[in-house]
């Protein structure tokens, strides 16, 4: 039987990392934090060996700019990467679970994209027209990286980004090409 000591949990309630089994885990919002433990500990688990590492996702999502970060870590990781959809993987989580070699979803995974998000107080009209150009092509790459990645047309996702946001269940991101497979099928 497997002891459970307080230094164990720490870790992996902590940091999102059980370095043992080698997972890592995004359940919770992306932002520096869980975006640079995430790397840390994708870097750390590569060190080690090269067996697979898993990462389950379960996210709101968060800042586009780790979301394009960590999907470039996790593409440029030098072991098999697998990518796994838990409870929610909205916004930023669909593009970084796309980044998994193989990328499974739990049956009752629900997903949401949405138009990029800009807020701006009180700038310069010169900064805003700056930004929102910026944001556009934010959400030009996104598509495209969808499109490589699930084999449906960037114009499909720019399409389903307009309007209210686009919520999909596991057979529609199966579906959709987000994940190539489902666990738990038969619940």
């Amino acid at each position: 039987m497997t002891r459970i000591t307080k230094d164990w949990l720490s870790v992996y309630f902590d940091h999102g990392i059980d370095y043992q089994n080698r997972r890592l885990f995004l359940i919770d919002e992306l932002e520096d934090y869980s975006s640079r433990t995430l790397t840390q500990g994708l870097k750390l688990l590569e060190k080690a060996s090269s067996e697979p590492i898993e990462i389950y996702v379960g996210t709101p999502g968060g800042s586009a700019y780790e979301m394009f970060g960590l999907y470039d870590v996790i593409r440029d990781s030098a072991c098999h990467v697998k990518t796994i959809a838990v409870g929610h993987v909205m916004s930023a989580g669909p593009l970084i679970l796309t980044a998994g070699d193989e990328r499974l979803a739990y049956r009752n995974a629900w997903f949401m994209i949405h138009e990029t998000w800009w807020t701006s107080f009180m700038e310069k009209l010169s900064d805003q027209k700056a930004a929102v150009k910026h944001v556009d092509q934010m959400q030009v790459r996104w598509a495209e990286l969808m499109e490589i990645r699930t084999r449906t047309p960037a114009k499909r996702w720019i399409k389903m980004t307009k309007g209210p946001d686009y919520y999909f269940d596991a057979p529609e991101a199966l579906e959709l090409g987000v994940v190539s497979g489902l666990i738990n099928e038969r619940s």
